[in-house]
């Protein structure tokens, strides 16, 4: 009997692990993650370590040093401090399970984990997936906001945020924002009137508005510590650049703009197993891959003359944090009405954010860390 319990407690930590990995990896999210310790370059930085529900996870954020070094002449004296910022995350609880019907009681909880992996494992991936698209449009962090019972965290996405809070977003963002091909359409410190510059005229998602956004994230001006946006790198040897996540009518007026066309036409392996134009898939231009999230919204008749305006987001290094207080397990139900029912299910304690570097000048949540927000036209 011991070697028996020994041996399914085994195949229960194997489960557990493959579980994880698997559901992360199948979110569309998951190759662009890395261990914020590892490699701090990672889009998506990912942060584990225990702790319980309602606690905090600290992620430090370090900016630019603005001045210009010395040489030979004395250093002691002008050092410089390392701006540095703390960020907090929150993780939350995310569980689900199923219930089995009588003829499979007899089974053991690994057997039942292992029969309903599929459908758990879909309800996980979906819920990260979820959880992520969700973050791009953070605009706010609010205690308030956090709610244990639900699984909802700090922090605001757009379409919750007041007018407020989208304003003090701007206003903290001027330097990580986009509304359409030039940052003459931004409205200081006001989001409808910046959005309602947006037309259909020179302002619709094009290759050129793709190279003013990598124009912004990659923009740095060391004497007022102006911070660039620095660009992914998947592990030492991996790539490196950028990844825009657009949303689908986003996406197909990039597949179709001229200049994106006729790169991605020419300029890639023009075989009908990898192409994108044959076989769909991620786009590329000016060092920015260019992937379709179809669960991004469009903001409908928000733009000039009531035109739909379709946000999109360039991503670099540490854009957003992933945090596990508690990596997930697998439960099973305690009551199990007289030996009729059994239950299986798994649990997380789970943050996705934004990444933001709050100043004592900034009036809302501080400057995107590594994120430009673009809002073009569709």
């Amino acid at each position: 009997m011991a070697y028996t319990e020994a041996q399914e407690a085994l195949e229960l930590i194997k489960w557990q692990r493959e579980y994880w990995k698997e559901y992360v990896r199948e979110s569309q999210y998951g190759k662009y993650m890395g261990d914020g310790g590892s490699n701090p370059s990672a889009l998506f930085v990912t942060q584990r370590e225990l702790i319980d529900g309602g606690k905090d996870l600290i992620i430090p954020l370090v900016g630019s040093l603005k001045g210009n070094g010395v040489g030979t002449s004395l250093l002691t004296g002008n050092e410089e401090k390392v701006e540095t910022f703390s960020f907090r995350v929150r993780p939350v609880w995310r569980r689900n399970a199923v219930a089995t019907k009588k003829s499979m009681v007899h089974k053991s909880v690994i057997d039942l984990l292992k029969a309903n992996k599929g459908a758990l494992k879909l309800w996980s991936s979906d819920d990260f997936r979820e959880r992520m698209t969700e973050a791009f449009s953070v605009v706010a962090e609010d205690d308030t906001h956090y709610d244990e019972e639900a699984g909802i965290g700090r922090q605001v996405p757009y379409a919750e945020a007041t007018p407020t809070q989208r304003n003090n977003w701007l206003t903290d963002n001027y330097y990580r924002a986009l509304f359409g091909v030039s940052q003459s359409n931004t409205v200081a410190g006001n989001m409808a009137s910046s959005l309602s510059a947006v037309d259909t005229t020179d302002d619709m998602w094009s290759a050129k508005v793709i190279d003013a956004a990598k124009d912004i994230a990659e923009y740095r001006d060391r004497s007022t510590g102006k911070r660039a946006v620095r660009p992914y790198k998947a592990g030492p040897d991996g790539d490196s650049g950028y990844v825009l996540w657009a949303p689908t009518r986003a996406f197909n007026r990039l597949r179709n703009d001229t200049d994106i066309k006729e790169f991605n036409k020419h300029s890639i392996e023009r075989s009908q197993n990898s192409n994108p134009y044959f076989v769909g898939g991620d786009l590329m231009w000016n060092g920015v891959v260019i992937k379709k999230v179809p669960e991004l919204p469009v903001l409908a008749g928000v733009g000039n003359s009531n035109a739909d305006v379709a946000p999109g987001y360039l991503c670099g290094a540490q854009a957003m944090a992933v945090s596990w207080g508690q990596d997930p397990i697998a439960t099973k139900r305690a009551d199990d009405d007289y030996g009729f029912i059994k239950g299986v299910g798994t649990e997380e304690l789970r943050g996705i954010d934004k990444t933001f570097f709050k100043s004592t000048t900034d009036v809302g949540p501080g400057q995107q860390h590594g994120m430009v927000s673009v809002f073009a036209a569709v």
